[in-house]
């Protein structure tokens, strides 16, 4: 008994090697599912008998079991070799009169005499049937037909449509603005030097004869604020043949140019010969033009998953900007790590496969998920909306008039001698040379939006309301004592990417200095004001000292530094030139202390700033004295600043506006109230306090005004 159990195992180890043999043996068979032996326990007993106690005698084998897991997908030069991914077989008849169907994973498949598609035993794929449009009819086995391949399908036919996905780098350099094509951009394939990527894809003429096509990839444009895009010009070349691409307008079966109405219907009758035929601006349709009633669909717009960082909860904030001062700060600039999102050219929309899709601008903001959500359904609607667009007429609703009544001691009320009168035409202002278009003409207005013309008009009001303080020595509107001086710089071309500081007098009282600050810490331009500055001059060895575990900054000021200046609890603002720590430079603190400090037997006089929740760095760090050029700036509660210093519509024209219109120049103001100095001069721009890359030294007056070209502060 102990020989025929023992002898049950040895049958059984012999199957299971036999098993594996198959698998090993079957490694290159197409298809092959390997197998798994399955045993089972002999086991007997009779009813006399203690079954815990009973031994079984052997093993027998229960069945070998296919495994019909996935394999690996394998290429192949046979373009008839197809595989499976997943569940599935191949469906095939042994004849084409055989009513049975067999089932295989093997897809390696070629063609008979007859053109049927046949596996290596000639038995035919089965496919459902489909129509000459490629349709598929029936979906059941019973109407599976053998496959046969038309006669036709082995003729030639040229590529006529090329299909290209590809991603371009957009930190390369703009090809036509490199040094050598500064006379004229002239395209060569055979010159590296005129283009910036290329790629190349096999196609075909009408004989079936392959030859290469090479598509170049000129950059024409990096992004920036006017336009957040990197545009790519293209040249394709075959056989050494640049091809010339061959736009032509649309026509119907008569050879009739097609245009499209206002109404979005196709019509072969000119529009507005204008617009169509010269290239001038569309004409403005008014809801009153419609004739006739289109019921509307409500749209739906799928996008792609956002890279915003909402975290967990949707409710971390990304901000919007719009300003271009701004868009160094913004993702879309590289800054990969940013929370700052350039809004206008937010996303494009495409209604209905159309050849223009919309570009929609949003609202700068801070947005959680859910906010930003309704702010581009809100852009999106807008953008797509008829709502009604304003235009302004010379000499019918062009001015605005304001009449002012002073009540008297006795109550009799009198009026204005001279109504204010503000002029909405004739005159630009910052919002319209933001929007791009021209007020400061006589005739009819282009047209604006109700949040453009209320913005505009409020700016004119500010301006005639300020002009006509001024005209009248009899103070008819009350505000002699509140005057204030005001002077305006010119539009800042390019992003000044360094934080300076620009000493500020008044014209007729020099000793009434100031001190502008034009930081570019986090790469956002911003600008404050100060009345003490002093040097950073350090200890001998270190100008300032980090302690990560104490959360503090010591700043060692010059000799002469008045501590009392720097109080406890205001802030303290960080300048330097371009080889200052840049998470410092341009950067305010809180001071927690002041005190002397005896290094070396000298003493040196340095302020504590806390630098906690301002993550500054994990670990210590010192920066040494002769490393950069740094100053400190603070205002005492007994000298605030007399004036101040913004950016020109960086802020909200009016309450509750929601758009912004910057003009990129900078603004000083004498701040308004009882401490406005309203019988002095207006504040100037006297000196250039770094010297930042290549900058020249601000030692004579030519190279003052060079420098001030950077803010636009020339002319102050």
């Amino acid at each position: 008994m102990s020989f025929y159990t023992a002898l049950t195992g040895l049958n059984g180890s012999s199957a299971d090697i036999s098993a594996t043999s198959n698998n090993i043996a079957n490694v290159g068979t197409t298809g092959f599912k390997r197998s798994r032996v399955e045993f089972g326990d002999i086991f007997a007993t009779s009813p006399l008998q203690n079954a815990s106690s009973s031994i079984g005698s052997g093993t027998i084998l229960k069945g070998i079991k296919q495994q019909f897991t996935q394999g690996n997908i394998a290429a192949s030069l046979n373009a008839l070799d197809l595989a499976i991914s997943g569940q599935g077989f191949f469906a095939l008849k042994p004849s084409l009169t055989s009513a049975q169907t067999v089932y295989t994973r093997n897809g390696s498949l070629n063609v008979n005499n007859d053109r049927y598609v046949v596996d290596s035993a000639g038995q035919f794929l089965l496919t459902y049937p489909v129509n000459t449009d490629g349709s598929v009819t029936a979906k059941d086995l019973d109407s599976a037909v053998p496959l046969q391949l038309p006669v036709t399908s082995g003729d030639p036919q040229a590529t006529s449509n090329i299909k290209l996905g590809v991603n371009v780098n957009a930190a390369s350099d703009v090809v036509t603005d490199r040094p050598q094509f500064q006379d004229g951009y002239t395209f060569d394939p055979n010159d590296p030097e005129t283009f910036t990527n290329s790629t190349s894809i096999t196609i075909f003429d009408d004989l079936g004869n392959p030859t290469i096509a090479t598509v170049y990839f000129i950059k024409t444009q990096a992004a920036s604020a006017d336009d957040p895009t990197n545009k790519y010009d293209t040249r394709l070349v075959i056989n050494d043949t640049v091809i010339t691409p061959d736009l032509v307008s649309a026509v119907d079966d008569a050879g009739k140019q097609i245009f499209v109405d206002r109404f979005g219907q196709q019509t072969t009758t000119i529009p507005d010969d204008n617009y169509f035929i010269e290239g001038k601006g569309s004409p403005l349709y008014k809801l009153d033009d419609l004739q006739t009633l289109v019921p509307s669909q409500p749209a739906k717009i799928s996008g792609e998953q956002t890279s915003f960082d909402f975290g967990e909860e949707g409710d971390k904030l990304v901000e919007i900007v719009n300003d271009p001062l701004q868009f160094k700060a913004t993702r879309e600039a590289g800054n990969s790590g940013s929370d700052v999102y350039w809004g206008k050219d937010f996303l494009l929309v495409n209604v209905d496969d159309s050849d223009q899709p919309v570009s929609i601008d949003i609202n700068p903001g801070l947005y959680n998920a859910e906010q930003l959500a309704a702010e581009v359904e809100r852009a999106i609607n807008a953008a797509y909306g008829d709502d009604r667009k304003f235009q302004v007429e010379q000499n019918v609703d062009d001015t605005i008039t304001l009449d002012f009544q002073r009540v008297g001691a006795d109550g009799t009320i009198t009026p204005l001698t001279n109504k204010v009168s503000v002029e909405l035409l004739g005159t630009d202002s910052y919002v319209t040379e933001a929007m791009g278009d021209d007020f400061a003409i006589t005739g009819t207005s282009p047209d604006f939006t109700k949040e453009e013309f209320l913005a505009h008009s409020q700016v004119r009001i500010n301006e005639t309301l300020n002009a006509y303080g001024r005209q009248y020595s009899d103070d008819p509107l009350g505000v002699g004592g509140l005057q204030f001086a005001k002077s305006t710089g010119e539009q800042i071309t390019s992003v000044y990417e360094y934080t300076q500081v620009v000493e500020l007098e008044r014209v007729d009282d020099p000793a009434d200095n100031h001190y502008m600050v034009h930081s570019y810490f986090n790469k956002r331009p911003a600008l404050s004001v100060h009345t003490v500055l002093n040097s950073v001059s350090g200890n001998g060895t270190n100008l300032i000292e980090y302690a990560s575990t104490e959360n503090r900054l010591r700043i060692y000021l010059e000799a002469g530094t008045d501590l009392t200046d720097y109080e406890q609890g205001r802030t303290i603002t960080l300048a330097g030139d371009n080889n200052f720590r840049g998470d410092l430079n341009g950067r305010s603190f809180v001071i927690s202390s002041t005190g002397t400090a005896t290094v070396g037997g000298n003493s040196y006089k340095y302020v504590d700033v806390s630098t906690s929740g301002l993550a500054v760095a994990d670990e210590d760090f010192n920066i040494t004295t002769g490393s950069a050029t740094v100053f400190a700036l603070t205002s005492p509660a007994d000298d605030e600043p007399t004036v101040e210093a913004f950016f020109e519509g960086a802020h909200p024209v009016y309450e509750g506006a929601q758009e912004q219109y910057s003009s990129q120049s900078i603004i000083l103001r004498e701040k308004q109230g009882s401490t406005a100095a309203t019988q002095k001069g207006a504040f100037v721009a006297s000196e250039w306090k770094i010297q930042n890359g290549t900058e020249n030294a601000a030692n004579s007056p030519a190279n003052l005004k060079t420098n001030l070209e950077f803010l636009g502060l020339q002319n102050l």
